[in-house]
């Protein structure tokens, strides 16, 4: 009765074991099932992302679809889990470590060599065991800080990944809108040419005009026909990127509402890269990452001295209870003498480490300057840009009808009504470019700068 209910407590000795493990394990399977997969890491229909023929998008709502699933999203926010893990690893390394064992052995053997008797015995064992590192020069701590660093690298990268995110869906976004703009004024267009060609037929044969100018009214209708087609095909395509944006391959045929007018005001060039060398999750990242490096040369050097260790460990055994018992203690100094080179060879790497993640810091730092003196130059640009095309719009629409007004009395011609309809139709595209271009260096500036 005694060894069963010592079996019986080892029995529930493994099955608490067991239990403390099942969180973990179902975690596992969950994760293998397919049919929890989330967004991020496979493609959802449109219906899933509430998207439907009749739905209207806005710029926030695109963002917000984008930032679930974009796969680049996810691999980056489960890079975070996986260095959050290893920040627990590191952290346990200095913490004293114990194992456990017990067993069962039952033995049968002949006695004689007729086998006319046979023998059996059984034994029971069990033990403990402690290992502790005393003192290794810093290598643990050094080991978890390089962690830790890595950890705030990994977070750093999620924040840029998503800022990226957000970047490209919006400049999608505002692509799709400037093309079906596009559209409508080549719409526009079309339409005033079709009644021009109606006016001129009219006029040549009441004698008012020559064959030539019905003939050139029509090369006009057919070319605005080919400058919609051109239109039409690339919001076509514009629709085609931001529709992947949305992590999508089938198109729901949802409509897009254009964005209000950026109320953006040009910063100053010091002022911005300030901002941009305190928030901008790169260069963030590349700075942890440069602490990870110098923790990292301070591992590698650490393992280069001795280490103290110390193990207690109990055993128990016998082929009877109460078992028989033992305990060990040991103090170990841990010295390395040859390992082929190996120590140094990996504080020279380290440095090497080290110094290529300060050289990429100062890259990224050089490229970022260049970029956001770009971006702030184009956005200084693009807003004078559109107030002047207020202004040439206007102008070309008061010049358009001052010709047709003459065109009818005879005193404009065809080429001057051509003219003129051309260039409403260029100051109004002209217009919605630089609103566009305006919006697109305004989302650039806001990523270069950290902003999401």
């Amino acid at each position: 009765m005694q060894v069963s209910r010592r079996n019986l407590a080892l029995l529930a000795g493994l099955l608490a074991l067991g239990l403390a493990g099942c969180s973990t394990v179902r975690e596992a399977r969950l994760a293998q099932d397919p049919r929890h997969t989330p967004l991020g890491e496979r493609t959802p229909m449109p219906d899933e992302l509430g998207l439907y023929s009749n739905t209207v998008l806005t710029l926030d709502k695109a963002i917000s679809i984008a930032m679930q699933t974009t796969p680049q999203v996810a691999i980056a926010f489960q890079n975070v889990v996986l260095a959050s893990q290893q920040v627990v690893a590191a952290r346990a390394a200095q913490f004293p470590t114990a194992n456990g064992s017990a067993g069962y052995q039952h033995n049968t053997g002949n006695s004689r060599a007729d086998l006319s008797s046979f023998d059996s015995a059984e034994g029971y064992s069990s033990g403990v065991n402690a290992d502790y590192t005393i003192y290794d020069f810093g290598k643990l701590r050094a080991q978890s800080q390089q962690s830790r660093a890595q950890l705030q690298a990994a977070q750093a990268r999620f924040r840029s990944t998503a800022n990226d995110t957000c970047w490209q869906t919006a400049t999608a976004f505002y692509d799709l809108c400037q093309a079906q703009a596009l559209v409508g004024i080549d719409q526009e267009a079309l339409r005033q040419f079709n009644e021009h060609l109606k006016q001129t037929q009219v006029l040549v044969e009441i004698g008012n005009r020559t064959r030539y100018d019905l003939t050139k009214a029509e090369v006009d209708l057919e070319n605005a026909r080919l400058e919609l087609l051109s239109a039409s095909n690339a919001c076509v395509t514009a629709r085609a990127v931001l529709v992947r944006r949305l992590g999508l391959i089938v198109d729901p045929g949802f409509a897009v509402q254009p964005p209000t007018a950026p109320d953006t005001a040009t910063g100053s060039l010091t002022g911005s890269l300030a901002i941009t060398y305190r928030d901008n999750p790169d260069l963030q990242a590349l700075r942890h990452d440069q602490t990870a490096a110098m923790a990292g040369v301070d591992a590698a050097v650490a393992d280069i001295y001795p280490s103290l260790n110390f193990s207690l460990g109990g055993l128990f055994s016998g082929d009877h209870f109460p078992l028989l018992w033992s305990l060990d203690s040991m103090l170990q100094l841990n010295l390395p003498l040859l390992d082929g080179d190996r120590r140094r060879t990996a504080v020279v790497a380290a440095i090497t480490d080290l110094r290529a993640a300060r050289s990429t810091l100062a890259d990224r730092e050089q490229q970022l300057t260049q970029d956001l003196t770009a971006a702030l130059s184009t956005q200084a640009t693009a807003e004078q840009r559109v107030r002047i095309d207020v202004l040439q719009v206007r102008k070309a629409t008061e010049n358009l009808e001052l010709v047709d007004e003459r065109y009818r009395i005879g005193s404009a011609s065809a080429v001057d009504r051509t003219d003129a309809t051309v260039a409403l139709v260029q100051a109004e595209i002209q217009h919605t470019r630089d609103h566009y271009v305006l919006a697109s260096s305004d989302a650039l500036v806001r990523r270069l700068t950290g902003g999401e």
